[in-house]
C-alpha cells in the first residue's frame, strides 16, 4: 500500500484486502518527497490566484456551509470531522497548524494533517508571523483544502511565547501582512478568524482591516484575548453582529 493513502474503514484478513472504490481514501504527507502520491484523489488543482473566488461568491462556491466544524487543537482531526460531516456538517477546519514547522518538518506535516477523498469542503488553519514561511505552508497544502484561514484567534500561553494568534492583535502591521500576502500569491482563498476587544470601535476598525487585507471570511470569536475560559465568560454575540454589519461586502 502507498505510504502515503490508507482506505478507510477496511478490516484485516487473512489476504490481501482489495480496495472498494466506495470508500474514501484518506491522504497524508509523506516523509520523503520521492514517495509523494502526485495523483492521489484528494488532490486537486487549485484555481489559481486570478481565478480563485472571493466573498460570497467563495462562500457560495463551498454550497453556502451552515454548520461548522470549528478549528480545535487535538480535537478537530480527520475522523472527528468525518464524525460530524455524518451528522450534518457541512464544512469542516483543521486543527491549527504551526506554519513554520509544517515547512521545515516532513513528519510534523505528516503527523499533523491528514483529509480524505470526502473532506471536502476544508479550509486549513495556521499560526504564523513570517509571511514568506506561511505562503510557503499554505502553498503545499492548497491542493488539499478549499482555502486556508489564519489563526488570530488563539490566546494560549504558547501562542504568547511564539508571538502568533490573538498575540498578534497588538501588531496589525504583521495581521495585515499575512492575509495580504496569502490574498496576492495563494492560488486558493484565505480566511482569517480574530478575536473582539475590549471596545467596539477597536474591534470594528480591526475586522475592517482584516477584510481589506484579503480574508474572504472573517470568523469573529465574541471574547477578548483575556477572555479563555468559555464556561466562565459568555461570547459577546452584539459585537459579533456589529461586525458582520461593518463588513464592506454586507
Amino acid at each position: 500500500m502507498d505510504p502515503t493513502t490508507r482506505d478507510v474503514g477496511a478490516t484485516s484478513t487473512s489476504t490481501m484486502a482489495t480496495h472498494d472504490a466506495s470508500m474514501p481514501r484518506e491522504f497524508k504527507f509523506a516523509v520523503k518527497a520521492e514517495d509523494e502520491e502526485r495523483e492521489h484523489p484528494c488532490r486537486r488543482e487549485p484555481p489559481g490566484v486570478d481565478a480563485k473566488l472571493g466573498g460570497f461568491a467563495f462562500f457560495e462556491a463551498m454550497g453556502s456551509p451552515k454548520y461548522h466544524v470549528a478549528p480545535m487543537v487535538d480535537q478537530s482531526e480527520l475522523a472527528f470531522r468525518e464524525l460530524c460531516r455524518r451528522h450534518g456538517a457541512t464544512l469542516g477546519y483543521t486543527p491549527m497548524i504551526h506554519a513554520r514547522l509544517f515547512v521545515e518538518s516532513p513528519k510534523y506535516r505528516r503527523e499533523i494533517f491528514s483529509t480524505s477523498s470526502t473532506d471536502r469542503p476544508l479550509l486549513a488553519q495556521f499560526c504564523a508571523n513570517d509571511p514568506d514561511i506561511l505562503l510557503e505552508a499554505a502553498t503545499m497544502i492548497a491542493p488539499y483544502c478549499d482555502g486556508v484561514d489564519i489563526n488570530f484567534g488563539c490566546p494560549q500561553r504558547i501562542a504568547k511565547r511564539g508571538n502568533y494568534g490573538a498575540f498578534l492583535m497588538d501588531d496589525w502591521k504583521t495581521v495585515e501582512s499575512l492575509i495580504r500576502t496569502l490574498d496576492e500569491s495563494l492560488p486558493v482563498p484565505v480566511t482569517a478568524k480574530i478575536r473582539v476587544y475590549d471596545d467596539l470601535e477597536t474591534t470594528l476598525k480591526y475586522a475592517k482591516m482584516v477584510e481589506a487585507a484579503g480574508a474572504q471570511i472573517v470568523a469573529v470569536h465574541g471574547r477578548t484575548r483575556e477572555q479563555k475560559r468559555c464556561a466562565e465568560v459568555r461570547a459577546n454575540w452584539c459585537v459579533v453582529c456589529a461586525a458582520k454589519h461593518s463588513s464592506l461586502f454586507f
